[in-house]
């Protein structure tokens, strides 16, 4: 079978000189993991502890007593208690309204500091980039770790989501990761696998946390995770500080642009059409990668609602063993598929392959009634993050080097936006069916998947007539350039 050849979709540029930096550049996937371990832990727990937080108050509120322990989950426990059965009930609404406006607070400031960011680190470099959201999830470690053990009040952590949100937030570290990964390596499909191996990092990190935090909830409760989480955090700055290299140079600080510059640099990729700027393709790829977005992002918070309510029942272990079982299968399978698939199939191609397996393991996780089917869903969707990597891959090829950290920049602003969007969409559509059929969201997400696999082909159509138009004008300046010399000798009478 002939092997696909893929052709830019952007304007054409010399041969590029990628920076030599040595073994050092693997140090990226340390920061990457690391920050990654210690924001999955706090996120995760976050999700657990504010539940049990409010449970914990209403119920002595109403004072009701639930029969279950540490092992036990909290809705097995009010079996034959209509009054806990109850007040479980207006916990899970009430934690999910707690997760909208946790999501808000962070979501907006991160999309603001995400442009501005993303603008700059083509000046300034990628590590400033990775370190500030390092710094950012600290804080709100530390935060988390103190509303814990002193029992503070909820509302600090609106305060310390809105801090973290300044600095960025994950979607800045996976903006920084994805400009420094295409600032060293050349475009074609060594990119496309590297970007999906960074993917990948993420899933490692989940599988990790997730493993560790279900046993330490059981035997400390919520105040002892944010301790490690807080150290990864901690090394993924110190890592960034003093043993990765830099792959930008910095330019003059007082030249930064204003946050209305840096709105125009990083987005001027979706209007303009100047300098051959494929305005379509671009257009195209981040309206398909909102959609994938959606529910990728959308599913994280919904899920671990999702699980603890009937008839899953579970606790913070099986919790965890459910999602290092999911996080590890697409860590290491998605990087073999593609790699594999990258033998008989384009970018676009993977990514279809991908979106479908996506949107059955959707379909099933909606259906799911047993705790098997939700270890079933894990395998059948493992390839699914290809679905976000490969439209990343594809866009970074589309785009001059000097301007990768504003157009990852764009991407990230929109994966912010899509994670306080899916936020807020996702958890009122699980509130509101929660009573009819709670798998409901899960449909939702999987026609969302089919949505983006539907404007992945109108990108593909795309992709295709611009190859076709670039070659016809790459056979027409080599016919010209063939003709030159005839022409020349007819002129003087050499012919």
């Amino acid at each position: 079978m002939e092997k696909p050849v893929e052709v830019p979709c952007g304007p054409s540029e010399p041969q590029e000189n990628r920076p030599h930096l040595g073994w050092r550049v693997h140090f990226l996937e340390l920061v990457v993991i690391s920050y990654f371990i210690g924001y999955v832990l706090n996120f995760m727990m976050s999700v657990q502890f504010v539940y049990a937080r409010l449970e914990s108050n209403l119920l002595r509120e109403g004072n009701v007593t639930l029969n279950g322990t540490v092992k036990n989950s909290h809705c097995v426990a009010t079996i034959g208690n209509d009054s806990g059965a109850q007040i479980v009930a207006r916990a899970q609404n009430m934690a999910s309204s707690w997760q909208l406006y946790l999501s808000l607070v962070g979501g907006i400031p991160s999309v603001f500091a995400t442009i501005l960011l993303g603008s700059l680190s083509d000046r300034i470099g990628r590590k400033v980039l990775l370190l500030l959201p390092a710094v950012g999830a600290a804080i709100r470690s530390a935060t988390y770790c103190a509303v814990s053990y002193w029992g503070l009040p909820l509302y600090c952590l609106l305060i310390v989501h809105g801090i973290e949100g300044c600095t960025g937030s994950f979607v800045a570290t996976l903006l920084a990761s994805f400009a420094y990964t295409s600032d060293i390596t050349a475009r074609g499909k060594k990119r496309s696998l590297q970007i999906t191996i960074m993917e990948s990092m993420l899933g490692i990190a989940l599988g990790i946390s997730n493993l560790t935090l279900g046993f330490m909830i059981k035997e400390w409760g919520y105040t002892v995770p944010n301790i490690p989480a807080l150290v990864m955090n901690i090394s993924a700055g110190l890592v960034t500080v003093f043993l990765l290299p830099e792959t930008r140079k910095s330019g003059p600080y007082s030249k930064s642009p204003s946050l209305g510059k840096a709105f125009y640099r990083v987005f001027h990729f979706y209007f303009s059409t100047k300098n051959g700027n494929p305005r379509d393709c671009y257009l195209i790829s981040i309206a398909t990668f909102a959609m994938a977005s959606l529910a990728f992002v959308g599913a994280s918070g919904v899920e671990t609602l999702y699980v603890l309510n009937e008839p899953f029942c579970w606790n913070s272990v099986q919790i965890g063993y459910f999602a290092t079982t999911r996080a590890l299968c697409q860590a290491f399978a998605a990087v073999l598929i593609v790699k594999l698939l990258q033998f008989c199939l384009s970018d676009v191609g993977i990514a279809l392959v991908s979106g479908a397996c996506k949107v059955a393991s959707l379909l099933l996780e909606g259906f799911a009634t047993k705790d098997a089917y939700m270890y079933v869903v894990a395998v059948i969707g493992m390839s699914g993050i290809a679905v976000l990597a490969m439209i990343r891959s594809i866009m970074s090829k589309m785009t001059p080097k000097d301007k990768l950290g504003a157009v990852f920049a764009s991407i990230a602003s929109v994966e912010a936006v899509t994670n306080m969007t899916a936020s807020i969409a996702f958890v009122a559509i699980y509130q509101e069916t929660l009573t009819f059929y709670d798998g409901t969201v899960f449909f939702c997400m999987a026609f969302v998947v089919s949505v983006s696999m539907v404007l992945y082909l109108i990108l593909h159509y795309k992709l295709k007539r611009r190859e076709a138009a670039l070659m016809q004008v790459q056979q027409a300046v080599i016919v010209n350039e063939e003709r030159k010399p005839l022409l020349g000798n007819r002129e003087t009478g050499g012919y």
